[in-house]
């Protein structure tokens, strides 16, 4: 009887204890089982994309595409301005020496209407009419030369040669001074050439080398020599002659180099050879000491340095 009951108790914790831990392992698999489905929704959440998100990249991504090609053409002309401002640069420097050289010539301007005044008067007190007359005009013309140089420095056509520098051309150039109101040629036209030999009977050359290693030959008239341009008859002088003969207007553009002496003459000349078709360029050479600068060549474009 005792056994019997111990048999069936034993029993029946072994069925509970079979339950209680099926029980437990079903909890412990419904618990495994929602962590998993757990981890799948998340990962689903992450695998699915935000199209909301995607589109607000695209269109940030498109914004600093602009920004970046906006910042690349802000460079490009940036460096085209620099490029800009280094040619502007020296062209400053060329506008301080025409505006100097422009001051300078207004002082000799008044200089000459001093020196006017003085002859003017002068002339009344020693009662000498002719020569007040002759006076009166030479001083006349050499303001009117001066008037005209301001107004061709005004407008840039003396910059290249108070820098001194000529521009290209195609034509060749044929040097002259205008000093002591006077026409000093370089060089001799002839029918073979119109650059033939220097012209030593009216001008002195020197050659000398600088220390960039260019050779230069400088060029000064000679005292009492050339072609005397206020006396009467100056355009049939032989060498004018051989230029209008020998130097052709289309081949050749006229270059002088004036002093300050000298503007009026530089005015007569001028009209003489307009007339005769030829272009012409001039510059001031500032001081009645200094020479003509030219390369050994008289012939190409660029060689007033």
């Amino acid at each position: 009887m005792s056994r019997r009951f111990t048999a069936g108790a034993s029993d029946n914790l072994e069925l509970l204890l079979d339950t209680m831990c099926n029980a437990f392992g079903g909890v412990i698999f419904i618990a495994i089982l929602l962590a998993v489905l757990a981890q799948f929704a998340e990962f689903k959440e992450a695998a699915e994309p935000d199209l909301a998100e995607a589109s607000r990249l695209q269109r940030e991504l498109i914004d600093l595409e602009e920004e970046l090609r906006a910042l690349r053409a802000t460079r490009e002309q940036q460096l085209r301005d620099v490029e800009a401002l280094e040619s502007v640069l020296p062209l400053i420097d060329e506008l301080r020496t025409v505006r100097q050289t422009n001051v300078e010539l207004r002082r000799e301007l008044e200089s000459l209407a001093r020196q006017a005044e003085e002859a003017c008067q002068r002339a009344a007190a020693a009662g000498d009419v002719s020569e007040w007359e002759r006076r009166r005009w030479l001083l006349g013309q050499q303001e009117a030369a001066l008037e005209q140089a301001i107004t061709e420095a005004q407008r840039g056509e003396v910059r290249r040669g108070v820098l001194p520098r000529l521009v290209a051309s195609e034509k060749d150039t044929f040097y002259m001074i205008v000093k002591w109101n006077r026409l000093f040629v370089l060089k001799k036209p002839t029918a073979r050439t119109p650059f033939g030999a220097v012209n030593e009977t009216d001008v002195t050359h020197a050659r000398i080398r600088s220390d960039d290693g260019t050779e230069r030959t400088l060029y000064d008239a000679i005292p009492d020599r050339g072609v005397r341009i206020d006396a009467p008859g100056w355009e049939r002088a032989p060498i004018v002659a051989d230029i209008v003969r020998y130097v052709p207007p289309e081949d050749c553009s006229l270059h002088f180099a004036v002093y300050p002496d000298s503007y009026p003459s530089l005015l007569t000349v001028r009209e003489f050879f307009l007339d005769k078709g030829y272009d012409y360029r001039w510059h001031v050479i500032p001081a009645q000491d200094l020479k003509l600068p030219l390369t050994p060549s008289l012939t190409a474009p660029d060689v007033l340095r």
